[in-house]
């Protein structure tokens, strides 16, 4: 038996609300930021539908039966349609690819080999792959919502982050920053949130937002001038390789006036490079995008780690609770109320523990004294004597744990229930 704590109601749809739109978002920045590269327009978009209403079904269902049978419906769904069009499915797939090779090509010298294609409407194609394409990823953006399964939200943008890198194209900047605030929101399991981890969580994707806008803001835009002048330097250098490969290149003869008028020239184009500030901003761009890397990646690992390292230490706190003796998660129980009420206030000297029980009163309520009284004879009974409890007066013990825990965190303050969420071990 384990001691659990549920959330108000309010509060439980609250936080399945958000997750469900920031997994529709997740949804909608990840093939916004594919069909941007791609170039395909609105109409093309459509078949995409279909997976964001998937998205919101999977993450309706309270109970994990349900989300595993949609779940595998979807799945079948997604698989019926490339058997039934596989031919079409495939078009489409590489339609696709060959239209991310073309936008590469317009940004870079590599030439790809294109996909060999025999459809007679592309867009058709492409209509068509997308669809169970969207499924399966609609699949993956709905279950990043549940426990275990939130790595899945890093998952998506890396393989996105890996298309980039290897085509050399970048979507919109305004679908990178909502994927990244999206995925940061999701990668936090809050299955036992509070208002104030509810907060923490807008206040997350908040700040991802505008590190995104930020870094977009401060990394300067390319220079239209000296990427012109930049392309006639690789020209000119590669005419001389290739002249002096063939063995047709012939040095100039220096003549006396070439001197000053070399030297001339090369300070004239110093000057035009300072002009065009190719030399004013090279060391703020690594340094602007190495510190917008380094403040990701703390937003991203260091509070995974940190609430990893507090689940540990919350689960040791209350592993007496699932112990098959009930005379040892009885004295587990009490000792872990004795600590949430020393968090309320209650002073605890070196004195036996029927001595709190006027204090409890004080501090709380006459009610809570009376059932410390209570427990406190069976934590007397359960720690001293060598017969084994029941299970009810181990509910009894269980329920005084869970009402003690509620009458504290409500008379808490914001600033302590904050750091009882970031730091306590309870």
């Amino acid at each position: 038996m384990q001691c659990s704590f549920e959330q108000p109601r309010a509060l439980r749809m609250a936080v399945r609300l958000q997750d469900a739109l920031c997994a529709l978002l997740l949804y909608a920045a990840l093939w916004g930021a594919v069909c941007s590269m791609a170039s395909l327009s609105a109409l093309g978009l459509v078949p995409l539908v279909p997976g964001g209403c998937l998205v919101l079904l999977l993450v309706a269902p309270r109970t994990k039966k349900w989300t595993v049978v949609l779940s595998g419906c979807a799945a079948a769904l997604a698989v019926g349609l490339i058997l039934l069009n596989t031919a079409a499915v495939q078009d489409g797939a590489k339609l696709l690819l060959n239209r991310l090779f073309a936008a590469s090509e317009a940004q870079q010298a590599y030439q790809y080999e294109y996909f060999a294609v025999s459809a007679a409407d592309p867009l058709a194609c492409i209509r068509t792959s997308l669809l169970p394409l969207g499924l399966a990823a609609g699949l993956v953006c709905a279950l990043s919502c549940r426990g275990r399964l939130r790595f899945l939200a890093a998952v998506l943008p890396a393989a996105l982050c890996l298309l980039m890198a290897y085509l050399g194209v970048t979507p919109g900047a305004g679908w990178l920053i909502l994927l990244t605030a999206a995925a940061l929101v999701l990668l936090f399991d809050h299955s036992s949130a509070d208002v104030v981890s509810f907060g923490g969580r807008t206040a997350a994707m908040l700040i991802a937002l505008c590190i995104g806008a930020g870094a977009f803001f401060v990394i300067p835009d390319e220079n239209p001038a000296l990427s012109a002048w930049d392309e006639r330097a690789r020209d000119a250098l590669a005419l001389h390789t290739l002249a002096e490969a063939d063995g047709t290149f012939e040095p100039e003869p220096e003549t006396a006036s070439s001197a000053p008028e070399q030297e001339r020239e090369f300070y004239e184009e110093e000057t035009t490079s300072a002009d065009l500030g190719g030399d004013a901003l090279h060391w703020s761009r690594p340094l602007a995008a190495a510190l917008v890397i380094v403040l990701l990646a703390l937003l991203l690992f260091v509070p995974a780690i940190w609430s990893d390292f507090l689940k540990k230490r919350r689960a040791k706190s209350r592993a007496g609770f699932d112990d098959p003796q009930s005379r040892t998660a009885i004295c587990a129980m009490f000792l872990y109320a004795l600590r949430w009420l020393r968090l309320g206030g209650l002073e605890t000297p070196n004195r036996p523990y029927s001595t709190y029980a006027s204090a409890v009163g004080q501090i709380y309520s006459p009610e809570l004294q009376a059932r410390y009284e209570a427990v406190l004879s069976l934590w007397h009974e359960a720690a001293y004597s060598s017969h084994d409890m029941s299970d009810a007066q181990r509910q009894q013990m269980h329920s005084f744990v869970d009402d003690v825990r509620q009458t504290v965190w409500t008379g808490l303050s914001r600033r302590k229930r904050l750091c009882m969420r970031l730091f306590s071990s309870l």
